[in-house]
């Protein structure tokens, strides 16, 4: 079998990440070999194996052969704890390295340190779905697929009729959370801000549950008409390619619907750090490093996460799920 933390035929994530994150500059040839180096190996927790990991860590991995020299060292045949502790190694990294070069990019362009630090963040978001993308190239995405559902468990083919209630349910109120979260943050600086978000949420409720379905364009543009009225000055760049994919204009509705995607994503990151820089208390003075980037960068995931769950209804959901499943059972 190859490197991996389990019994399936694939090459463990952190090592294909490992591979792009240290040979990408080089080219995708020697991405590849750098992979099939690591997929030679057999058996990684026999004695052959744990020489091989050794050998093409050294080979190819330099950055982690450095960082991660005492879990390699220290590798022990038929330890797969020991194993697992050069796999985290790796990923820890890999975050790094992918840090240092978003600081690389930046600090030639920028001088403000907040500035810095929300294109350091975008960067490294933009950096995981670079890598995605390099995956789909490297015909990979079956072997992470693999991995990760060894490591979650079996699963049911069919899920019950409560878990589909779930899903339904919560992934209404998923999509709605999207535009409240873009109300909260546009109507924060407003003189009655509770209000403010009131009517926004009020009005993207109307355009995304309306009583007769619209045409994709009026869809579209009721969206920017909304976005105008309720989410100015914020988001005036994201209304306006709304606006624009209303319209058609001769623009690729697949290119310009992702520049929307990233600027409204862009402007609650920008929110988000901002928040995370006050009260990490970083100021002008402060030196952005990879560090203080990755720390912003969980503070940013983290704040995002509590919003999340501070307004999604589970409490409600759960009633209407019984509800529905005591009517049906009534019914039979």
């Amino acid at each position: 079998m190859a490197v991996m933390l389990g019994t399936v035929q694939a090459l463990h994530p952190a090592l294909v990440t490992s591979c792009i994150a240290e040979q990408l500059s080089s080219g995708l040839d020697n991405v590849k070999t750098c992979l099939e180096c690591f997929e030679a190996i057999e058996d990684p927790l026999s004695e052959e194996g744990v020489t091989a990991m050794k050998e093409c860590s050294g080979a190819w991995l330099r950055r982690d052969s450095v960082e991660c020299a005492w879990e390699l060292d220290n590798l022990v045949t038929g330890d797969r704890q020991r194993m697992e502790d050069v796999i985290s190694c790796f990923t820890d990294v890999r975050v790094v390295i992918n840090a240092e070069q978003c600081l690389e990019r930046i600090r030639a362009e920028q001088t403000d340190v907040v500035q810095n630090l929300i294109t350091g963040v975008l960067c490294l978001q933009e950096s995981e779905t670079n890598v995605t993308n390099i995956l789909d190239i490297l015909n990979h995405e079956k072997a992470m697929t693999q991995v990760t559902s060894l490591e979650q468990g079996p699963s049911l083919t069919e899920a019950s009729s409560n878990e589909q209630l779930v899903d339904e349910d919560l992934a209404d109120q998923m999509g709605s959370l999207v535009y409240q979260r873009h109300c909260n943050i546009a109507s924060a600086s407003a003189g009655a801000p509770d209000l403010a978000e009131a009517e926004c949420v009020e009005c993207f409720e109307a355009v995304t549950h309306p009583g007769q379905v619209p045409s994709p364009q009026e869809y579209v543009a009721s969206l920017a008409s909304c976005g105008a009225k309720h989410l100015a000055p914020e988001y005036d760049s994201c209304t306006l390619l709304l606006s624009e994919l209303a319209e058609g204009n001769g623009t690729d509705d697949r290119n310009i619907g992702r520049e929307i995607f990233l600027c409204f994503t862009r402007v609650v990151d920008v929110a988000q750090i901002q928040s995370c820089v006050t009260e990490m208390e970083i100021s002008g003075e402060t030196e952005v490093t990879a560090g203080i980037l990755l720390d912003v960068m969980v503070c940013n995931e983290r704040i995002n996460d509590k919003w999340v769950v501070d307004h999604i209804n589970i409490k409600n959901t759960m009633i209407t799920i019984e509800e529905e499943v005591e009517t049906t059972t009534l019914q039979q």
